[in-house]
């Protein structure tokens, strides 16, 4: 009897180990594709800031929710944090 309780607890064990991993697997995937766009968008804005402080007097502050929003909608995005700085400012 006490190996046939090993095998079921190394059976139960495997299987939530397994279920576990599998409803842990997308928040760490969707956590990674924004850590990835931000980065993209952190780059993308340090570039521009420098090219842009090269001719005018203008920078953009580069933190996590502007280059969230740089990653994710690239173009537009810039234009639109662009706008709402020239508007505050």
């Amino acid at each position: 009897m006490g190996e046939l309780n090993f095998w079921f607890s190394m059976i139960f064990g495997i299987v939530l180990l397994y279920l576990l991993t599998k409803i842990m697997i997308k928040p760490a995937r969707i956590c990674f594709i924004l850590l990835g766009k931000a980065f993209i968008g952190a780059l993308i804005l340090l570039a521009l800031n420098t090219m842009v402080n090269f001719f005018f007097d203008f920078q953009i502050a580069i933190n996590f929710i502007t280059a969230l929003t740089v990653g994710f909608l690239g173009l537009p995005g810039i234009i639109m944090i662009t706008a709402v700085m020239v508007l505050l400012i």
